[in-house]
């Protein structure tokens, strides 16, 4: 096309997610027919229940081989729920009538075939509540069309008259008032838990923290006593080096002492003698 820098750049990578897209198409028709040749193999060999039965050993080795690679290009992985997902997809294919249009209205429909060949089981997402709702309400709009004929004809169809129907209806919009206050109620119990669980998670780390910190002051406090102790067994043993002086000291003086007494005792005598 001539194109050069970031135009190049850019038909490069929507070349390669075009690529990409029909190499997925591609899989997942195969993936489909896949499936409806093991469907038919299965139901013909039901009587083949051996787990290593070729059947099952061929679906082993069709699941591993069968990978989308939807992860190859941002496009395929942006339209993965609607190519193989659970929705209903429709694709519109162009073609002309021209001559000179023959290859692309040639590859236009056979990729078209590739796209019809892929089958997607899509089912509606409904939760229990929504379904039970739903049936509730189709059965309230059944009972009013049925109220409206029997208000016309003055009496209902198995004899019941309107005053019965009418105690019925407010019956049914009692228990539809229950449902409600029910829900309502489990939605404020599920965020009163929620924020339950938000203080909760908000006190473990608060206690967390607290832990740490406490941690770090008994390491302080254990050093420091370590220090204490220390400070303690150099002060005994300066004390034990005084006590051992000063008894040194005691014994000298009481020595001292008693070679004076002799010296005395000595002395007095001479004076006697004299």
């Amino acid at each position: 096309s001539g194109v050069v820098g970031t135009r190049l750049k850019e038909t490069a990578n929507i070349n390669k997610s075009l690529h990409m897209l029909g190499r997925v198409i591609s899989a997942l028709s195969k993936l489909s027919a896949d499936k409806i040749v093991e469907d038919v193999i299965r139901t013909d060999s039901k009587e083949n229940s051996s787990p290593n039965s070729p059947v099952k050993n061929r679906t082993r080795r069709k699941k591993i081989q069968n990978v989308i690679p939807y992860r190859d290009s941002t496009l395929t992985w942006l339209l993965k729920p609607s190519l193989g997902g659970n929705s209903k997809t429709t694709m519109f294919v162009t073609v002309s009538p021209a001559c000179y249009n023959y290859d692309e209205t040639l590859t236009s429909l056979r990729y078209a075939n590739e796209c019809s060949r892929i089958v997607n089981n899509a089912v509606v997402n409904r939760g229990s509540n929504t379904e039970i709702v739903a049936q509730l309400r189709l059965e309230i709009d059944l009972l009013r069309e049925r109220l409206e004929a029997s208000v016309k004809a003055g009496v209902a169809e198995d004899g019941r008259t309107i005053g019965d129907l009418l105690g019925e209806l407010e019956q049914i919009k009692l228990v539809e008032s229950n449902i409600k206050q029910e829900k309502k109620k489990l939605s404020e119990d599920k965020e009163n838990l929620t924020l339950e669980k938000k203080q909760y998670l908000e006190r473990l780390q608060e206690l967390k923290f607290q832990n740490c910190d406490l941690k770090d002051e008994v390491s302080a406090f254990q050093e420091n006593v370590q220090t204490l102790e220390e400070l303690i067994a150099a002060k005994n043993e300066e004390l034990e080096n005084v006590k051992r002086d000063r008894d040194s000291q005691i014994s000298d003086f009481e020595s001292l002492i008693g070679m004076n007494n002799e010296e005395i005792v000595r002395l007095r005598h001479e004076h006697q003698d004299e």
